[in-house]
């Protein structure tokens, strides 16, 4: 699905230049906190291409975990998608759909783009869309609280891991600290 950028115009959008954070561009349309109380119920799903399968399944692996971590989402399980998503999103209020861009390693580093784009699946509008870069040194020692976190990932996608599991978590983590929450039922008695 193509979305039409002059829509864009109606929304909110802001850049990031922090070297603090991953994300380097947010959009939001003004109206988003009315559209995202109604998707709770959502599915992640991250492209792949023929050359980038074993990293669009651990970017959708650790997507799929830190949004249990960090958001109020209830995830209906994740999908690598090649193609279109809207015949996979009839039985769900939206789809987070993760698409690594541009990549570049050398032996010493690695610099890899994210984006995530969320939907609405009743019309196939985009609700909120991020984009993350980082460029990480692989040869530099991990903490070890990222090395353990990451453990699983280095095990299941180990060529794939050893290369951008520090950068995908890292782009992630930022990308949601910027989403837009389905809100918490804390939350949804304050406002009433």
């Amino acid at each position: 699905m193509r979305v039409n950028f002059s829509n864009l115009t109606l929304g909110l959008i802001f850049f990031s230049l922090s070297a603090c954070s991953t994300t380097k561009m947010v959009y939001q349309p003004k109206d988003y906190q009315e559209k995202i109380k109604n998707i709770k119920r959502i599915k992640i799903m991250a492209k792949s291409s023929e050359q980038s399968s074993q990293l669009a399944s651990l970017v959708a692996h650790i997507s799929t975990d830190l949004i249990k971590e960090e958001k109020n989402f209830l995830i209906d399980g994740l999908k690598i998608l090649r193609g279109d998503w809207g015949k996979k999103c009839s039985i769900l209020d939206g789809v987070l759909i993760f698409t690594p861009g541009k990549i570049e390693i050398s032996e010493e580093q690695a610099s890899l783009e994210i984006k995530a784009e969320l939907y609405k699946c009743s019309s196939n509008e985009l609700v909120w869309e991020g984009i993350g870069w980082d460029n990480y040194q692989i040869t530099t020692k991990k903490s070890a609280k990222i090395e353990d976190h990451l453990k699983v990932y280095y095990e299941r996608f180990p060529e794939a891991a050893q290369k951008f599991a520090v950068p995908v978590y890292q782009i992630v983590k930022d990308l949601f600290k910027v989403m837009p929450d389905y809100p918490s039922k804390a939350e949804s008695r304050k406002r009433q």
